[in-house]
Formats: structure tokens, C-alpha cells, sequence
């Protein structure tokens, strides 16, 4: 279900919940397109951390990078099975 507000209604709250939601009212469609991919974005995030631990224990930069890379490689090999 999905609510559309009037274009003329008030909201109290920060200026950025503001912004969101006269984004939403004005394009729905491109709001709803942008959301699904940051939530799938997310999700696939969740995902690799559930997989592969949640925090890499490496402390310099080069290695940080490499076990990043390794984790989405890991990440793509598994979702190609």
C-alpha cells in the first residue's frame, strides 16, 4: 500500500524528511526505482556480512582492500552456483 500526499500538505520535522517526501510526492515512480536499488544494494550488503563476518580484521589499507575485493568476488561466485 502506498500513501501519496497532497502537494500542498505540511510536514513538521527535519528539512531533509522534507525533501524526501516533496521528492516522493512530485515522481513517485523514479522515488520508488531509486529506493528498491538502495534497498537491494543494502540487502546484498547484509548478505556478504552474514556470509564472511562483520568486520574485516585487517588494518592496513592494501589488505583492507584485498579482503574487501575477496569478500564481492566470494559474493559473485556464490550467487553464480
Amino acid at each position: 500500500m502506498y500513501l501519496i500526499l497532497k502537494k500542498n500538505a505540511t510536514v513538521k520535522g527535519p528539512w531533509g524528511w522534507k525533501q524526501m517526501l516533496k521528492r516522493f510526492v512530485e515522481d513517485p515512480k523514479e522515488y520508488l526505482r531509486e529506493y528498491y536499488q538502495r534497498n537491494q544494494s543494502e540487502s546484498g550488503i547484509s548478505e556478504d556480512k552474514r556470509r564472511f563476518g562483520w568486520r574485516i580484521a585487517q588494518r592496513r589499507e592494501d589488505r583492507v582492500d584485498t579482503s574487501a575485493f575477496c569478500a564481492a568476488l566470494w559474493h559473485n561466485l556464490f550467487w553464480l552456483s
